[in-house]
Parts: C-alpha cells; sequence; structure tokens
C-alpha cells in the first residue's frame, strides 16, 4: 500500500473537492446534504415554475405531445392489466419503451412528439402500478381526453435552457416566460403543463 504525504491545505481541498464533485464523470455538482450524524445523503431537489407565452406553432406541439403522451399512458395501462389478467405478471418501464419504438412504426404521428415525454409517460405507467402495489394509492386509471388539465415531462435536461425572460425547451425552442428568478444549477427535467383555462406552465426541476 503506497502512503501519501501532503500538506493540511492540501487535504482540506482534496476533500472538498470529493464532497463537491460527482468522481465517475469528474463534474462538479455542488454541496451535497448531510444528515445529523454528518454522513452524506440524497441532494434536495427544488422545482421553479414559469408562465409561457408560446407562439401558435409553439402550442399546437405541446397539444400534440400531451395528446400523444396520454395515448401512450392509456396503451400501456390497457395492455399492463391485459397481462396481469392473463398472467399475474406486469411489464417493465423498459419492456413498455421497446414497445414504444415498434409502435412509431405503424403509428407515425408519434414521431411528432417529444421522444422523452413519451418514455417518461412508460415509467408513469410503471410507477403507478408499484403504488398501487404497495397500497400507496388506487388502482391506476385511464386519462381522459378532455381533462380540466394535462402535463408531460420532458427528461434531456441537457437541452434545457434558461435566460432572462426566455426558456430553451426540448421539440419547441425558445419560450417566452415569465416567473421567479431561478439560480445557476443542474437541470434535471421539465414538466410543461396547460391548465384548465389554457394557460401554459414550466416547472424546472433543478
Amino acid at each position: 500500500m503506497k502512503i501519501i504525504f501532503m500538506s493540511p491545505k492540501k487535504a482540506c481541498l482534496s476533500i472538498l473537492y470529493a464532497l463537491f464533485t460527482n468522481t465517475r464523470k469528474n463534474e462538479w455538482i455542488g454541496p451535497r446534504v448531510f444528515d445529523v450524524w454528518g454522513l452524506p445523503t440524497k441532494r434536495i431537489l427544488k422545482a421553479y415554475k414559469l408562465r409561457l407565452y408560446p407562439t401558435v406553432e409553439q402550442q399546437a406541439r405541446i397539444d400534440h405531445t400531451l395528446d400523444c403522451c396520454r395515448f401512450v399512458f392509456n396503451h400501456m395501462l390497457d395492455r399492463q392489466q391485459k397481462i396481469y389478467t392473463r398472467r399475474g405478471e406486469h411489464m417493465s418501464a423498459y419492456d413498455m419503451q421497446k414497445v414504444l419504438t415498434r409502435m412509431k412504426n405503424y403509428l407515425p404521428w408519434l414521431r411528432d412528439a417529444d421522444s422523452k415525454a413519451l418514455k417518461y409517460a412508460c415509467c408513469q405507467v410503471e410507477d403507478a402500478y408499484k403504488h398501487f402495489f404497495k397500497k400507496q394509492c388506487g388502482f391506476p386509471h385511464f386519462k381522459k381526453k378532455r381533462q380540466c388539465a394535462a402535463s408531460y415531462t420532458t427528461t434531456k435536461g441537457t437541452s434545457i435552457h434558461i435566460e432572462q425572460r426566455q426558456v430553451k425547451l426540448p421539440l419547441l425552442g425558445w419560450i417566452e416566460a415569465r416567473g421567479g428568478k431561478i439560480p445557476d444549477g443542474v437541470i434535471k427535467r421539465a414538466t410543461i403543463q396547460r391548465s384548465a383555462t389554457g394557460k401554459y406552465y414550466a416547472s424546472i426541476l433543478m
């Protein structure tokens, strides 16, 4: 075993670097959160809500992705119910995403929607079943077309950018936005919502 001696100052800097960086990707991830025993815990994520003012074309793209996500969710939920009734099994999110890829061959209009949002809809079906089996909620139900409010989540954080009074979202490009000041940080995902009154919002998770 090789022993390395270093000055106290260099040792402190090495410890801080280990705490504030991702050792696998060598990325700066910010301070970690520690519990009462001084042990590192999961980082706390926070969502920031923005009011969106999309153009007519951007509204059409948002509405199309909302419709596609609802269709995928209902289709996968229907498959889950049939598989569980026949064999007592259920599909994983990965299995549903493979089915989704095949669906795009005979349902080409799915290709015009946000692909990450469609995959996330499959994850939502899996999560709904997990919560049901853990008795945390009721049995999953189908989403209605005429729901008062609708939303979808895009998970490609590297394609989401925020500047003064505008936000860039996958498939939509730059959209005029209003809201509170959002600090710099790593963006995980964004949830785009259409309210019952026809207003559009984006919830940015960091």
